[in-house]
């Protein structure tokens, strides 16, 4: 029987350095997003708009975080390593936190999103 862990902590990487992560993380492989088009005789067909490929969560906050060099990370690389062992890999991504990259001293948690130009499961 093979890995039957389906969440929980996993691993993320931009450029090769190894950030610490809380559980919560979300992300898209950014695929087109579908709705249908309705009219008085039903489902005529759908729509289709892009989605860019993304991820987010919160890192944890250490003390070796620098929050400016992070928020200003520009065409990376970004990997994350799911707990159940997935691999998902987002390239020339930007870190796209509208505010800047904020601490939270009461959980030690710093939001993050990163937006790539494609994403693809390993």
């Amino acid at each position: 029987m093979g890995n039957r862990r389906r969440g929980g902590v996993g691993f993320l990487h931009i450029d090769g350095v190894q950030y610490s992560v809380a559980p919560d993380v979300s992300y898209s492989l950014g695929r087109p997003v579908r709705e249908e088009v309705m009219s008085s005789s039903g489902v005529d067909g759908y729509t289709e708009k892009p989605s860019p490929p993304y991820i987010e969560g919160n890192l944890i906050d250490c003390e070796d975080l620098d929050l400016e060099a992070f928020s200003n990370l520009v065409d990376a690389q970004v990997t994350y390593e799911h707990a159940n062992g997935k691999l998902i890999a987002f390239y020339h991504a930007t870190s796209m936190n509208p505010d800047g990259v904020k601490g939270n001293a009461e959980d030690g948690k710093v939001p993050f999103k990163f937006v790539g130009q494609s994403a693809q499961e390993i």
